[in-house]
């Protein structure tokens, strides 16, 4: 199973580093709930670490590792599971806490060096205003079909470029 076994997982995505993708996405740190935040167990830290490791020794450079949560960590959680992918340089840690937190998420930024990446799940402009005001995020990924539009997504992007987010 690519979402537990390191070795697959390197080897699938060095399979789709040689057709010329330059980034691989995984989100490994299970089990998930569609509600609070939680603090990850031990073992998934682990499995998330191996995970990535083993995706960085297969790539190399030539690929940037995105790791992705869903929002479903508490801020300590996500800063332990942070501090454990560090060393393998993810470009992003996407929602590491649930995103209508954008104070908590704050707390996450401030503590690791990984950029942090959210926005799929807001839906307005005052949203991303709150994630932008608190530094909550250096990426954001606002979804154009829940995110007000072209429009709207254009406005967002206005707000980020003042502040030097991507």
């Amino acid at each position: 199973n690519v979402y537990n076994d390191p070795d697959l997982a390197a080897a699938c995505a060095l399979e789709y580093v040689e057709q010329g993708f330059n980034a691989v996405k995984l989100d490994p740190a299970g089990p998930y709930t569609a509600f609070d935040g939680h603090q990850p167990r031990l073992v998934d830290i682990d499995l998330s670490a191996r995970m990535v490791k083993a995706i960085r020794e297969a790539v190399g450079t030539r690929a940037d590792i995105l790791f992705g949560t869903h929002g479903q960590f508490t801020a300590s959680g996500a800063l332990r599971l942070a501090r454990a992918i560090e060393p393998y340089d993810p470009l992003w840690f996407e929602e590491p806490v649930p995103p209508d937190m954008p104070e908590v998420m704050a707390q996450v930024a401030r503590g690791t060096s990984i950029p942090i990446a959210t926005g799929e799940r807001l839906t307005t402009k005052f949203e991303f205003a709150r994630v932008i005001e608190n530094r909550a995020a250096t990426i954001l990924q606002p979804d154009l079909g829940r995110s007000g539009g072209i429009l709207e997504t254009k406005k967002i992007a206005a707000m980020a470029e003042a502040y030097h987010i991507q």
